[in-house]
């Protein structure tokens, strides 16, 4: 029997088909180990709510992260502007970076002594960027991340090269970004002043966490990505070359999606499922059977 896997929203369960594919039967064995952590914020829902109510919870969100970081230690000291401000996201993120630290490399003395609430504070700095340069994309999606689950095993290029797409799918369910960094598109797109040489970051390491789109992307759609992307290289040869980087089309340089699951639903109901989530905007179980 085909496994499947069960997430409940508030109160509605939706039903995901697991795809049959290495990628989803390694992404399985992370999710057997899932319970060990806690879910990180269980309501990382973007972009069901109008336009002025997402804005509103994503600055509140990153005004909440700046004030317990620098109640402690004021080390952002650039005064808060708006959530349409590139630079100063680029900044805030760059805070994160330089007293977070890499998945291996969390050493800043920051860090090692900083209580679990700033912990946290850093940890959620991060998602609020993302939130607030999601805001201009409008797209609607579910993040899932467990707290403190190790990022330790990575997606080797000859399987993302295989099983990576370009696409998205209303109700697919893809593996979740999980690096310290910025990929060659978040590059291409934030025009990043502040990010460090080291801090370019492909697709690598893999856990539990995974997104739900809903809504539906083409390969087609994904050419202006990959129009930008090459942009992008061609204006900064010299900085991928020194990652081995010789052509835009290199793996590393691809904004690949790796697929593990897709929603159970019957076409013409897209509506009807983004109005039940706008109304239940909260993880409260998963399960895989």
């Amino acid at each position: 029997m085909d496994q499947v896997m069960r997430v409940t929203f508030g109160d509605q369960t939706f039903v995901f088909d697991l795809e049959h594919s290495p990628i989803s039967d390694m992404w399985i064995d992370r999710m057997r180990i899932r319970h060990r952590w806690p879910i990180d914020d269980p309501r990382r829902f973007y972009h069901f709510d109008p336009e002025h109510a997402e804005r509103a919870k994503a600055e509140r969100l990153i005004k909440q992260c700046i004030d317990t970081i620098n109640q402690y230690q004021p080390v952002i000291d650039r005064p808060w502007t708006s959530v349409d401000d590139r630079d100063m996201l680029n900044y805030l993120h760059h805070i994160f970076e330089v007293y977070h630290g890499a998945l291996d490399q969390q050493h800043h003395d920051f860090w090692t002594q900083a209580p679990a609430n700033v912990h946290r504070a850093l940890r959620d700095l991060n998602i609020a960027v993302h939130r607030c340069e999601y805001l201009s994309i409008g797209h609607p999606r579910v993040v899932c991340t467990w707290f403190g689950m190790p990022k330790d095993h990575q997606l080797a290029l000859d399987l993302q090269a295989r099983w990576g797409r370009l696409d998205y799918e209303f109700g697919g369910v893809y593996l979740n970004y999980v690096e310290i960094g910025k990929t060659a598109l978040d590059l291409a797109t934030d025009n990043d002043t502040y990010i460090a040489d080291d801090m370019f970051k492909p697709f690598s390491h893999y856990s539990a966490d995974f997104v739900i789109t809903f809504y539906h992307q083409s390969q087609q759609d994904c050419s202006i990505l990959l129009e930008k992307i090459d942009r992008y290289w061609q204006a900064n040869r010299s900085f991928f070359r020194r990652f081995g980087i010789e052509s835009s089309q290199d793996t590393r340089m691809m904004p690949l999606r790796f697929k593990v699951a897709q929603l159970h639903y019957e076409a013409g109901t897209e509506s009807a499922i983004l109005e039940t989530l706008r109304n239940n905007q909260v993880i409260t179980s998963i399960e895989i059977s």
